[in-house]
């Protein structure tokens, strides 16, 4: 007797590129979850209510990724605090009659991967975040955790960061915003004892 199928996905513009379906396939295979699938869908921020709205049972939920980390929110029937605090969504669970709980994953993993390469015992006292999207804010939260309060943000243009600020206003946090092509960059990135590129590649 075969066993119902669980579907998960991706979803994003552009999204082609994303190499998401290639990891959860190889991690669904390694677990033996025969019955588990993960694709990708183009889908813009208007377009994500009536992608939600369209799930069935079959739906365990979906990655988030540009232009929906926002929009996901107002979808949402629990937001995780972290996600709530950070503004933004990575992540949409769904539950028992189609409940909906958004999380953010960024900051963990950012944290995780922090850990992992930071000197025992040494402080950080630096630290420059690279963009200034959603996941920049992602960044403010892990550093934060870190004991990094007044990063510094390179950003495209300044006048495109209100969500970063909206974020770091609710975490307690103080980052200094630059123009990414300025001419203090070099020395701030070489004074930086963290650097963190939130740009997608």
């Amino acid at each position: 007797m075969s066993r119902a199928l669980r579907r998960a996905a991706v979803l994003g513009h552009p999204i082609a590129h994303s190499l998401s379906p290639v990891l959860h396939r190889a991690a669904y295979a390694d677990l033996g979850l025969s019955n588990w699938e993960y694709q990708r869908h183009d889908v813009q921020a208007e377009q994500l209510a009536d992608f939600v709205a369209g799930m069935d049972d079959s739906w365990a939920g979906l990655s988030l990724t540009m232009p929906l980390k926002y929009a996901a929110l107002s979808l949402a029937d629990h937001v995780d605090p972290q996600a709530e605090a950070v503004g933004a969504v990575n992540t949409l669970l769904r539950g028992p009659g189609g409940l909906l709980t958004a999380a953010n994953t960024d900051v963990y993993g950012l944290t995780a991967a922090l850990g992992e390469v930071t000197t025992p015992g040494h402080t950080a006292q630096h630290a420059v975040i690279v963009g200034g999207g959603a996941t920049a804010c992602s960044a403010l939260a892990a550093l934060g955790e870190l004991g990094i309060h007044s990063p510094v943000v390179l950003a495209r243009s300044l006048q495109r960061v209100g969500a970063v600020h909206r974020a770091a206003s609710k975490m307690g946090t103080e980052p200094q915003f630059r123009q990414w092509d300025g001419p203090e960059v070099p020395r701030l990135l070489r004074s930086a004892d963290i650097v963190l590129s939130t740009v997608p590649q």
